[in-house]
């Protein structure tokens, strides 16, 4: 395994409450795939049972650890990542905006147990409306370095509707495997059974809806 400059590889950790099916656990997954292991150790911990990507991040060798919270009132589970984050000497933590991992790794960072934290969100609302990061969760932005929008229009969105600093927040792009995805890979067949015509342009989007 190759250093970078420093000698150094980074050991970062995927905090989350667990990692089920979605777009953007999906994009996790992807991320960590495609990571430089030349620079970057990952190791993921779920608070809660790990969920389906459980064993797909373990295939690519990632040390997993689950559920740390007993249950919702298991004031235990805070000195249980606390003993993970030293026994893996990790740098920096990253996590999605679920209230558990964001409260512990802001916690985590303010004890200075972790360098940095990182807090990516990926949506627009709430699924119900509202907003996407609750509100007793900004006293806690204080133990946040930094905040991933996916786009220049949501971070006006994370500014004007969910008072998170500008000065804390950096645009990444979600990215398209153009392996998986590139035009005419849904095959002629495909086309036929839509009824869609050789040489027609096709345009399709896959999301939630929300």
């Amino acid at each position: 395994m190759t250093m970078n400059r420093c000698g150094k590889i980074h050991n970062v950790m995927i905090l989350e409450n667990h990692l089920g099916m979605g777009g953007l656990e999906k994009k996790l997954y992807d991320f960590v795939s495609r990571i430089d292991r030349g620079h970057y150790r990952v190791v993921a911990c779920c608070l809660k049972d790990a969920g389906h990507l459980r064993d797909p991040f373990i295939g690519l060798g990632v040390p997993m650890y689950e559920r740390l919270l007993k249950n919702k009132y298991d004031a235990l589970a805070f000195p249980r990542l606390l003993s993970v984050l030293d026994k893996e000497k990790i740098d920096l933590v990253y996590t999605l905006p679920h209230p558990n991992s964001v409260i512990f790794a802001s916690l985590a960072r303010r004890l200075g147990r972790v360098k940095r934290v990182v807090v990516s969100i990926h949506g627009t609302g709430g699924p119900m409306g509202g907003r996407m990061v609750r509100g007793y969760l900004k006293p806690f932005f204080g133990g946040v370095d930094r905040f991933i929008a996916v786009a220049e229009e949501h971070k006006r969105y994370l500014i004007e509707s969910e008072d998170i600093p500008a000065d804390k927040i950096v645009v990444i792009h979600n990215g398209v495997d153009t392996v998986k995805f590139h035009p005419g890979s849904a095959g002629e067949d495909l086309r036929a059974a839509l009824g869609i015509r050789p040489g027609e342009r096709v345009v399709t989007t896959v999301a939630s809806l929300n």
